[in-house]
């Protein structure tokens, strides 16, 4: 295993740092109800979250980090549907609500904003989203201008790789050739040889179907990102430069087609690459789900880290945040044990007696909204591991 170490990042302001930018995403979203050229500093906003999520947490083994990449790809997707749409306003879900957004096309629709678009769509594996961001006309992101010819071929190379057309070949060749230091503007050259070339070079080895020579250029891939990202004190202090989103993605394809990844990098959050949260929560409908369980890849493999009590606590936040809960939903949280065969925490709404007192709960807790609407809350205790156990299996036995 190829190791790479991320280049240091202050975290020291980021629970304020993470508040002004939810804010700030909220506003913008509202603002799409009227104007769709917002798209743009929503998808920024979104995909800063992203990396300052990952400032603290380089693995991305937490639900709140995943959440906020499902939610920048569904802020990209949203871009592409409202720029192709024929009515008036389209009807886009972001997070677990679904939002009325006005449609239209415009310089925001451009190159840049469709790769950040695609990638993410890779890394989350949402295939609807994918093929759908595949039939966006490049003829759309050309109106949109802005950028040299080169993208226009690469974002040609990957909807005729993802669709499996014959034309990849020649598409992927005239990307590449279009990085040519000789036909780059000097402004861009830096940025296009360092960023921009490198996932053109790693798709070609997964045409290829060569594992060699793309865990070679992987590794070197990831070192030319940090290099560009370290050049000056600007760039190092810059949130952009946390993930290499572009070859993450290209990884993730690369992963999802046989091949292993062998390079190690915070530049590549492990649990992005290797998918361990595709699946935790619904992502293309209006409703959380009605029980909310961590039955994700990660947490079913040996040696992944364990549920941490604020992982469980963010589960039961989403489990709750729900308008109305579903008739017949059970009042437990139900967590799943894990193959590495230890359940190191889980959390139970308070239970009552035979005569309806409550329980006595156990040291700590947590205040979780049952109702928005009246502001009703309801007491969440931690439960110690054993004890979390043994409810489990008297939950399972009782529902049986």
């Amino acid at each position: 295993m190829i190791k790479i170490r991320r280049h240091e990042f202050p975290t020291g302001a980021l629970p304020q740092v993470l508040k002004v930018l939810e804010r700030r995403l909220n506003g913008e979203l509202e603002d799409l109800k009227e104007n769709a050229e917002w798209f743009s500093m929503a998808l920024s906003s979104a995909t800063t979250a992203l990396d300052r999520r990952c400032s603290g947490d380089p693995k991305a083994d937490k639900l709140e980090t995943w959440v906020a990449c499902v939610t920048a790809m569904q802020i990209g997707h949203a871009l592409f549907v409202s720029a192709r749409a024929t009515s008036p306003t389209v009807t886009c879900q972001v997070g677990h609500d679904e939002h009325v957004f006005r449609s239209g096309a415009g310089p925001w629709a451009h190159a840049g904003n469709w790769l950040t678009a695609f990638w993410l769509s890779c890394v989350c594996r949402d295939r609807q989203r994918t093929d759908d961001l595949c039939q966006v006309p490049v003829s759309l992101l050309r109106e949109a201008g802005g950028f040299d010819e080169y993208i226009y071929s690469w974002a040609e190379a990957l909807q005729a790789y993802w669709l499996k057309q014959p034309e990849l070949g020649d598409k992927l060749l005239a990307a590449v050739d279009g990085t040519d230091p000789e036909v780059l503007r000097p402004a861009s050259r830096s940025a296009v040889l360092n960023l921009m070339y490198p996932p053109m070079n790693l798709l070609t080895q997964v045409v290829r179907g060569d594992q060699d020579r793309f865990t070679t250029e992987l590794a070197k891939t990831v070192e030319w990102h940090k290099d560009y990202w370290t050049r000056d004190e600007e760039l190092e202090r810059d949130s952009d430069g946390l993930i290499a989103l572009g070859p993450l993605a290209v990884a993730c394809l690369a992963l999802d087609s046989g091949f292993t990844v062998e390079v190690e990098s915070e530049y590549l959050p492990k649990y992005l690459l290797d998918g361990g949260w595709v699946g935790e929560f619904p992502t293309s409908s209006t409703r959380c789900p009605s029980t909310v369980q961590p039955t994700n890849r990660t947490r079913m493999t040996p040696g992944a880290p364990p549920t941490t009590p604020d992982e469980a606590i963010a589960i039961v936040r989403a489990r709750y945040a729900q308008p109305k809960l579903p008739d017949g939903t059970p009042a437990e949280l139900r967590v799943h044990e894990f193959d590495i065969g230890y359940l190191v925490y889980a959390a139970f709404p308070p239970r009552t007696d035979a005569a309806g007192r409550p329980e006595p709960a156990p040291p700590g807790g947590a205040k979780i909204l049952v109702s928005k609407e009246t502001g009703e809350t309801v007491t969440v205790p931690n439960y110690p591991p054993e004890q979390a156990i043994a409810l489990y299996r008297k939950n399972l036995e009782h529902n049986a």
